[in-house]
């Protein structure tokens, strides 16, 4: 027995326990903190690398029309079949749209749309500048009416039409 009241196992002094202890616990924490820092930095991908493997593709494309061709019946028939053909029937549309404007100032801002389709009802679509992620409009249109809020000058503009069906 000694100071502490602990009994001597095979001649090893108690400090030499504790002293061992606290560095195998500084050890295992360190490792720890490690492994985890190793988990979360291989975790994390850019931004750059996920755009790369989810290309984005612009669907609009540019016709060149051949001048030998000028049959408009012919060439407005084959549009029509093109349309039919990429159809997609849907309930909702949900779509996030990157915007290319320039205002009279020559400035260019980087704006966002929101666009949320439910057909046959109505047309949400939600305009925000990127910096600072700040909604400047946001227009809804229904069979009936069109309201546009001004978020920045903060107005309501409403306009109603209607629609005659026989």
């Amino acid at each position: 027995m000694n100071l502490y009241g602990v009994k001597e196992v095979l001649d090893i002094p108690v400090q030499y326990n504790m002293m061992n202890k606290k560095y195998i616990m500084n050890y295992i924490s360190t490792l720890f903190i490690v492994t985890i820092l190793i988990f979360s930095a291989s975790g994390c991908k850019t931004v750059k690398q996920i755009n790369k493997a989810i290309s984005p593709k612009d669907s609009s494309a540019v016709v060149i029309i051949d001048q030998s061709k000028v049959d408009s019946l012919l060439m407005i028939r084959e549009t029509i079949e093109n349309m039919n053909r990429n159809y997609i029937d849907f309930k909702t549309f949900n779509a996030k749209i990157k915007v290319d404007y320039q205002d009279n100032k020559g400035r260019q801002p980087d704006v966002t749309a929101i666009v949320r389709i439910i057909k046959d009802s109505a047309i949400w679509i939600s305009l925000t500048a990127s910096f600072l992620n700040i909604e400047i409009y946001r227009v809804l249109i229904t069979m009936d009416s069109v309201i546009l809020l001004n978020k920045q000058d903060k107005k309501c503009n409403t306009a109603r039409w209607i629609i005659y069906r026989k």
